[in-house]
């Protein structure tokens, strides 16, 4: 099933080209040459550039099934192998530990293959934002994000990273949260954890 799924979401092109984790060919190698790039660019026009970058709390645990299913009919999914996903997304239940039953119907079920192929459905709605704005790109490197942008002037971030991060149409919990200042010749760090 994760193999199938896999095999479409690749030879359909449908996985936005800034995601970089889970998917063959590419590595943490290629993510950083894609900010080398951007940030040349943004040195080459005479400007700054800043990274925001966000680690996502317990992604595979906090996938809503819902937003799971809303995006194998968005990316047209064969019809068998979606009905195969929605019948092991359905009625799923956890006896606890006092002999109650728990009904539950987000995460990525226990020891499930397919837990990153389905990550990358999710993460995919916020690679595939409209975003017209060539100052910002945006990458993934599996349930990591990172917002680049390049300005004349530092105070413009607030505003761009705010727009961008708003626009997101699926709730994220972010863990820690690090921002990247890169001047002409100099760096700045600074790192936010929950």
């Amino acid at each position: 099933m994760t193999n199938r799924l896999t095999y479409y979401l690749e030879e359909s092109n449908i996985l936005n080209e800034a995601q970089f984790g889970f998917r063959k060919g590419r590595s943490t190698i290629s993510t950083l040459a894609r900010v080398k790039d951007f940030v040349e660019c943004a040195k080459e026009g005479n400007k700054i550039s800043c990274m925001v970058s966000f680690e996502i709390q317990t992604a595979f645990n906090s996938i809503k099934w819902a937003d799971i299913k809303k995006q194998l009919v968005a990316c047209k999914v064969p019809r068998k192998l979606a009905r195969l996903l929605d019948s092991f997304l359905r009625d799923r239940s956890v006896v606890l530990s006092d002999g109650s039953t728990w009904k539950y119907n987000i995460g990525v079920p226990q020891g499930f293959c397919a837990g990153p192929v389905l990550w990358l459905l999710i993460i995919n709605e916020v690679l595939n934002q409209d975003n017209k704005n060539e100052n910002v790109y945006l990458q993934a490197y599996a349930d990591d994000i990172a917002l680049l942008m390049k300005a004349t002037a530092s105070y413009h971030f607030k505003e761009m990273s705010r727009e961008i991060i708003l626009s997101w149409k699926i709730g994220l919990e972010i863990l820690t949260c690090a921002l990247v200042l890169i001047r002409r010749n100099t760096l700045s760090l600074k790192t936010k954890g929950k």
